[in-house]
C-alpha cells in the first residue's frame, strides 16, 4: 500500500508504511515533512554582532589567558585506555566507556567493568563501545559501533548484571533490513530522558539519523525500540544545507543530542541542528513526529556537530568539531558565534555543558576546557592547571548531590570536580 505525502515546499513523495511506524519513500528514504505543513525552515540568519566566518589556517591551541587552577579527583581504574564518553545515572553512579570497556563507579572506589564477553555488543569485540548514558541507579544505555546499543542494568552494590538487552533492528522481514543494518547499527551518542514518552526514553544517535528506546523506568506497553529518524531538508533548501547541493544531504552522524526544557529533542549532525517534538506533545507521543525545523548553523561549511546542550530558557549551545561554538537563542534561534580567533583554545570542540549557575563548559580536542560566564568573561582549565589531560571527550553533571558535581571525561581518564 502506498500514499502520497505532499507539501508546498518539500514536494511530493510516494511512501509506504514502515514496520516501525514511520514511512519510507519508494527510493528508500524517509517521507517526513515539516510540522507546520510548509516544510522545514532554515533559520540560521547570522547575528550581525557575531557573524560567522569559516575558520581557516591552523587549529593549534591558542592561549587567550592563563589557565585557572581546577582541583579535581581522578577516578581509579586498572587500565589507561582513552575514555570516549561519560555519564551519570540518577543515583550518582558514574559511567564511562573506552573502545573495549564499560566502567561503572557507584562510588569513588575502583569501578565495576563490563566487556563484550559479558554479552554487550552482541558478544562481538569488534563492535567497539562509543557512548553511554546513565538512567536509573545502576542502569545505562551503551552505544557502540556495529550493534546500535545495549540496555544494561546492574546491582549498584555488587556490580552483578541483572539485565542485558542487545538492541537490534526489529523487522528482519523488511526489504530494507540489510540496508538498515548498515546505516543504523551505530550508537555514537546517547541521551536519556527519564521523564520521556512511554516510561522513560533513550535517544541514540548513529551514522544515519537516530533511534529511540522506550520503557526505561516502567514497562511501556509499546514498541520499545524504534528506528530511525533524521531531519530532511526541503526543496527550497536545495535538499541540503549551504555546502553540498543539490541532493540527498540528509542528517547523518548524529553526535549531538540534548533534551529541551519541555522534553523535546535537539539533534545535531554533520549538516543540521533540528528539533523533534516529543514530551511536549504528551507522555504517549510516538517517536515518529515531524520535525519543527532544521537549522544550518554554520553556513558555507559542514556543521560537524559534536555535542549539544540545552539551557533552561529554550536556547541551545552547539559545539562543532572544526567550526567552534554557536548559541541559538530561544524562540527565534538566531545564532551567536564563538571561535578560536576570539575566545576558544581551539575550534575542534568535543563537549559542551550548561552548569547550574548558567555558565557554559566547552571541551576541546587538545586545549583543555573553556568556561563562559557571559558577556566577555571566560576562564580556562588545562592539564597544567589540574585536568588529567588537555584532550577532553565528554562532560556531565551529577545532580544527585548538593552542590552538584561536574564529571570530566578525558583521553587520560575521568575526574570529578566539586567546586563552583
Amino acid at each position: 500500500m502506498r500514499w502520497w505525502i505532499c507539501t508546498v515546499l518539500v514536494g511530493c513523495s510516494a511512501s509506504a508504511p514502515n514496520e516501525d511506524g514511520g514511512t519510507v519513500d519508494a527510493a528508500g528514504g524517509d517521507g517526513r515533512v515539516g510540522a507546520d505543513g510548509a516544510g522545514p525552515r532554515d533559520l540560521a540568519v547570522p547575528d550581525l554582532s557575531r557573524p560567522f566566518a569559516p575558520p581557516s589556517g591552523s587549529d593549534d591551541v591558542l592561549q587567550h589567558a592563563l589557565a585557572t587552577s581546577i582541583p579535581v579527583q581522578p577516578l581509579p581504574r586498572s587500565d589507561s585506555a582513552a575514555i570516549l564518553d561519560i555519564s551519570v545515572d540518577s543515583g550518582g553512579g558514574i559511567w564511562a566507556v573506552s573502545t573495549s570497556t564499560v566502567y561503572y563507579w557507584p562510588s569513588l572506589k575502583s569501578p565495576f567493568t563490563y566487556h563484550a564477553s559479558n554479552g554487550l555488543a552482541r558478544k562481538n569485540g569488534a563492535n567497539l563501545f562509543a557512548s553511554v548514558a546513565g538512567g536509573l541507579p545502576g542502569q545505562a544505555v551503551v552505544g557502540n559501533r556495529g550493534a546500535i546499543a545495549d540496555r544494561l542494568e546492574v546491582d549498584p552494590q555488587s556490580g552483578a548484571i541483572q539485565s542485558l538487552v542487545n538492541l537490534e533492528v526489529p523487522f528482519s522481514n523488511s526489504p530494507e533490513y540489510v540496508e538498515h543494518l548498515i546505516r543504523v547499527v551505530a550508537g555514537l551518542r546517547v541521551v536519556i530522558d527519564l521523564k520521556g514518552t512511554f516510561g522513560g526514553t533513550a535517544y541514540i544517535g548513529g551514522i544515519h539519523g537516530f533511534t529511540t528506546l522506550h520503557g526505561l523506568t516502567v514497562p511501556c506497553k509499546c514498541i520499545a525500540f524504534q528506528e530511525h529518524q533524521h531531519f530532511m531538508p526541503s526543496d527550497a533548501m536545495g535538499n541540503c544545507d549551504s555546502t553540498v547541493p543539490p541532493n540527498h544531504c540528509w542528517g547523518g552522524d548524529v553526535k549531538g543530542l540534548a533534551i529541551s526544557p519541555n522534553g523535546d529533542l535537539w539533534a545535531g549532525d554533520e549538516h543540521f541542528v533540528s528539533l523533534l517534538p516529543q514530551r511536549s506533545l504528551g507522555l504517549s507521543t510516538d517517536f515518529f513526529q515531524p520535525f519543527l525545523f532544521g537549522i544550518d548553523v554554520f553556513p558555507l561549511v559542514n556543521d560537524e556537530v559534536s555535542a549539544l546542550a540545552s539551557d533552561g530558557m529554550g536556547g541551545v549551545w552547539v559545539a562543532s568539531f572544526g567550526n567552534g561554538l554557536a548559541y541559538l537563542e530561544p524562540l527565534a534561534h538566531l545564532p551567536s558565534y564563538f571561535d578560536r580567533a576570539k575566545e576558544l583554545p581551539q575550534n575542534r570542540l568535543t563537549a559542551v555543558l550548561v552548569d547550574d549557575d548558567g555558565s557554559v563548559w566547552v571541551g576541546t580536542t587538545g586545549g583543555g576546557i573553556a568556561r563562559y560566564f557571559g558577556k566577555t568573561t571566560w576562564r580556562y582549565y588545562t592539564a597544567g592547571s589540574g585536568l588529567p589531560s588537555d584532550g577532553i571527550t565528554s562532560l556531565a553533571i551529577d545532580h544527585s548531590v548538593n552542590p552538584r558535581r561536574l564529571i570530566i571525561g578525558t583521553v587520560a581518564g575521568v575526574a570529578v570536580y566539586s567546586g563552583m
